[in-house]
């Protein structure tokens, strides 16, 4: 990573220089044609026309530097397109990656419901061993069992409720 940025910053620096050193050039071209050439040259006319001789490289360096110009839009254009299609393929990677996640948060759902139907199925059994050993132990079973058959059967259909709520949520999920 650092090789790099300090090939960046080579090519950053260098770039630097080459636009240092073109700007001194053309000042130094403009000093010597603003002090030093009429000193050389001392008729008016004869600097006018030789001045007139540069008419058409003006108009050239004009028409590059419009060139250029155009040059640079369509090159702004072109990676205009290139990043309109960096960010649709980014917002698609995104849409996968939040289709990815609610598919996680359904499954960790169904999981705390098979949990949460595991541990009441538990429960019950611990319950129906307690009570059952409190009837083998009651010396009148018969009144404890009529006590507690309500109780029993209610859990019995609570828990039953519960899986069956549980099972038609995971087929209708399934056929989906």
């Amino acid at each position: 990573m650092s090789t790099n940025k300090n090939e960046v910053d080579e090519k950053k620096d260098h770039s630097f220089r080459w636009f240092i050193g073109s700007i001194l050039l053309v000042v130094a071209i403009w000093l010597f044609n603003a002090y030093i050439y009429p000193l050389i040259n001392d008729s008016l006319a004869s600097r006018a026309s030789n001045g007139d001789m540069f008419g058409p490289t003006n108009a050239l360096f004009s028409g590059l530097a419009f060139a250029g110009l155009i040059y640079t839009i369509i090159l702004q254009r072109h990676e205009l397109a290139l990043q309109r299609e960096s960010t649709d393929e980014s917002i698609k990677e995104l849409t996968r990656q939040a289709n990815a996640q609610n598919e996680q948060l359904e499954a960790l759902k169904m999981q705390n419901q098979l949990t949460t139907l595991t541990h009441d199925i538990e429960r019950s059994k611990l319950r129906l061993d307690l009570m059952t050993k409190v009837f083998s132990l009651a010396q009148n079973p018969k009144e404890i069992q009529e006590r507690y058959a309500e109780e029993i059967t209610a859990e019995h259909d609570r828990i039953e409720k519960s899986f069956n709520k549980f099972y038609g949520a995971l087929s209708t999920k399934e056929t989906k």
